[in-house]
C-alpha cells in the first residue's frame, strides 16, 4: 500500500522540523506525497521548507490544529492520510505496521499503534507505551473524513480528542495494534502546555458533552 497521503503541521518549528520529516523519509512504506501545512513562524522554519523539493507546502491562512489539518485534508491525493505534527517522530516501520493491521481489518477505518512519550529537557524516554489516541498514532482511510467531517475549528487545542470521541461515538471501526509507531516529545513549546488552562477547560466541556 503506497496510496498514503501525509500531512506535517508546522509553525516555529525550525528545531524539530528536519528531525520528523526524517522519519517521514526513513518510512519501509514511502507514501504518496508529502503535504506540509505551514503557519506564520518567526524563525527559519520556511527556509527549511523551501529548500525541500519533495514536499507539497500549503500557508495556513485561518489559525489553530484544527484549521491546519483540514486544510491538508482538503488536498490529499491518497486513499490513505497519515499524520504527524512538527515536534514529533515515527518509528521507521510506523506506516508498514498500519498497513498490516489494515490487512488483517478490511473494514477498519482508522488504524491505531502504540507512542512513548519523551521528555526533551533534560531528553528521557518515559518508557510505558499507551494507546496512541492522536492523529500522528493512526492511519486513516480518507473517505473517513467525507464522513464523519474533519476537525472542529472552533476547538482550539483539544480538536484532535474530540475527532476521536465523535468517531467512537458514530460507531466509527477501529483497528488497533501494538506496535510503537510514534515517539510524542514532550516540551515547554507543546500546545498543551502553552495553552494549558484553555487545554483543560475545552476537554472538560468534551466530557460533560458541551461541545
Amino acid at each position: 500500500m503506497t496510496d498514503i497521503s501525509v500531512i506535517v503541521i508546522c509553525k516555529n518549528s525550525a528545531s524539530t522540523l528536519e528531525r520528523a520529516l526524517h522519519s517521514i523519509l526513513l518510512q519501509t512504506i514511502h507514501p504518496k506525497e508529502v503535504i506540509v501545512v505551514a503557519a506564520p513562524s518567526v524563525d527559519n522554519t520556511m527556509e527549511i521548507l523551501a529548500a525541500r523539493k519533495d514536499l507539497l507546502i500549503l500557508n495556513q491562512q485561518g489559525t489553530g490544529i484544527g484549521d491546519a489539518r483540514n486544510l491538508g485534508i482538503s488536498k490529499v491525493r491518497g486513499g490513505f492520510i497519515a499524520f504527524l505534527d512538527a515536534d514529533d517522530e515515527w518509528a521507521p516501520n510506523a506506516l508498514e505496521m498500519h498497513c498490516a493491521a489494515f490487512e488483517l481489518d478490511p473494514a477498519a477505518m482508522v488504524s491505531m499503534g502504540f507512542l512513548v512519550k519523551v521528555e526533551e529537557d533534560p531528553p528521557k524516554a518515559i518508557p510505558e507505551p499507551m494507546a496512541a489516541v492522536t492523529p500522528g498514532g493512526c492511519l486513516f482511510r480518507a473517505e473517513v473524513f467525507s464522513a464523519m467531517g474533519g476537525f472542529d475549528t472552533d476547538v482550539a487545542v483539544a480538536a484532535d480528542h474530540k475527532w476521536f470521541m465523535q468517531a467512537r461515538l458514530q460507531g466509527v471501526n477501529f483497528v488497533a495494534h501494538h506496535g510503537i509507531v510514534l515517539r510524542k516529545y514532550i516540551h515547554g513549546n507543546n500546545m498543551s502546555v502553552v495553552r494549558r488552562e484553555l487545554y483543560r477547560k475545552e476537554l472538560i466541556s468534551l466530557l460533560r458533552g458541551r461541545k
